[in-house]
């Protein structure tokens, strides 16, 4: 079996801000709300894209004196909710304005999709906690609830002067995928292969603690073995199989894992082999073969780990006759 890992698309975001004009030293400056504009997409097989966005969440820490340091507290945002779409804007409340003195900066952080008691996205640090902000991972129980989630690189030391405030996200969780292939060999002799079903078991990671300032894991606690099955049809009603890879798991169906080094996997992979036979009473022989296989899944932040499955039925084979000798009686 033969594994490869294929590096994860990251996704890009904005933050908008509205962008401040020169008053008149005569007039007096009006507040200028923070608001948050559309994502810019650029990814191909994320779950979350410009289009489907829905909501997020953002702390800003307030620093009269400039800057970013290690010492501020979320003292502007605190998982502020923001919600919308790309087509109709994002909103939130309570609205919060610019500073507006010189020197006064805002540094911002984000992580979406925004938490839910569904998803396993919490708070892991308080308000009153200096230092980049912190949100607690617990991978869910129902695999569909399951989420693709994504961290922002930080943005520090921002003013209304500087016009759009840029999120660029990426993925904070590891992705496993399954490819199928059969050889050549299968194929000319007259074969079809039809995968039927993969069962994927490993001790994956139970729950980790997610910063929001470095993009790192931490806390990572083992979890117990779980089992993703994929049913794709029995005998002939199964996937086709061919001689180049195909992917099993596409789109959403990933399996989403927290990231912590080597995970060893067990796949339990059951597939068909049909053979045409004009002389048999059903015109063909059908073969269902069910194989265990293992190998080690290396998680890591924002990268897809491959697990290709390389069906090659051993043909049965005739070695050379042996006729005994005739005997004097």
């Amino acid at each position: 079996m033969k594994r490869s890992i294929l590096l994860g698309a990251a996704l890009a975001a904005t933050l908008l801000s509205c962008k401040s004009n020169l008053a008149d030293p005569s007039s007096p400056a009006l507040p200028e709300a923070v608001t948050f504009g559309s994502y810019v997409p650029y990814t191909r097989t994320a779950a979350i894209t410009s289009a489907n966005i829905t909501d997020f969440g953002v702390y800003a820490s307030y620093n009269p004196s400039g800057g970013w340091t290690a010492d501020l507290t979320p003292n502007f945002m605190f998982d502020q909710k923001v919600e919308g779409s790309a087509a109709a804007g994002f909103s939130y409340s309570p609205l919060k304005y610019w500073p507006k003195n010189e020197g006064e900066t805002i540094s911002f952080f984000a992580y979406a999709p925004y938490k839910s008691d569904s998803n396993g996205i919490a708070e892991s640090s308080a308000p009153s906690d200096a230092g980049s902000p912190l949100i607690r991972y617990n991978l869910p129980d129902d695999e569909t609830a399951q989420v693709d989630l994504l961290v922002a690189a930080p943005v520090p030391g921002r003013t209304s002067f500087d016009g759009q405030v840029r999120f660029n996200f990426s993925h904070a969780l590891s992705r496993i995928g399954i490819s199928v292939k059969t050889p050549a060999a299968v194929i000319a002799s007259g074969s079809y292969v039809y995968l039927n079903a993969v069962d994927v078991e490993a001790a994956f990671p139970s729950s980790g603690v997610l910063d929001l300032g470095t993009g790192g894991w931490s806390f990572i606690n083992a979890g117990a073995a779980r089992t993703y099955s994929r049913d794709l049809g029995a005998s002939e009603s199964g996937l086709s199989v061919g001689t180049s890879e195909y992917p099993v798991l596409t789109g959403d169906d990933y399996i989403m894992c927290i990231p912590g080094g080597s995970i060893r996997t067990y796949l339990t992979v059951t597939y068909t082999v049909v053979t045409p036979d004009a002389a048999l009473a059903a015109g063909k022989s059908v073969i269902v073969n069910t194989v265990e296989l293992q190998t080690n899944v290396t998680a890591q932040a924002g990268k897809t780990f491959t697990i290709i499955l390389n069906l090659s039925p051993d043909a049965v084979e005739f070695d050379a006759p042996v006729v005994s000798d005739w005997e004097d009686v």
